[in-house]
C-alpha cells in the first residue's frame, strides 16, 4: 500500500484510474459532477478534523489576512469561525 500527503497529487492519480483513495471534496468536486471520478462508500465518513487559522491580531486584521479566513471558510464548509484565542 502507498501513501501520500499530497492531495493534488492522488487526485491526479485517481483522474488517471490508480485505485481509490479519501480526498476532501474541495479538491474533487468537479471531477464527480461531471462524472470523471465515482464516488465509493457514501455513507461512510471519517473522523471530524478541526481547522485553525491563527494570527497576530483580532483588532487589526489586515485585508489580505480576512480574504483568506474568508476563502477557508467558504471552502471548508462555512464552518463557525473563533476569535483569536480560540474561546468557544
Amino acid at each position: 500500500m502507498k501513501s501520500s500527503g499530497d492531495t493534488v497529487a492522488v487526485r491526479d492519480a485517481l483522474r488517471a484510474g490508480f485505485g481509490v483513495s479519501l480526498v476532501p471534496c474541495p479538491y474533487v468536486e468537479d471531477d464527480l459532477r461531471q462524472g470523471r471520478l465515482q464516488a465509493a462508500l457514501e455513507d461512510w465518513r471519517t473522523v471530524e478534523t478541526t481547522l485553525y487559522a491563527i494570527y497576530s491580531s483580532r483588532l487589526h486584521v489586515a485585508p489580505k489576512v480576512r480574504a483568506f479566513l474568508e476563502f477557508l471558510v467558504e471552502e471548508f464548509g462555512r464552518l463557525p469561525v473563533l476569535p483569536a484565542g480560540g474561546a468557544r
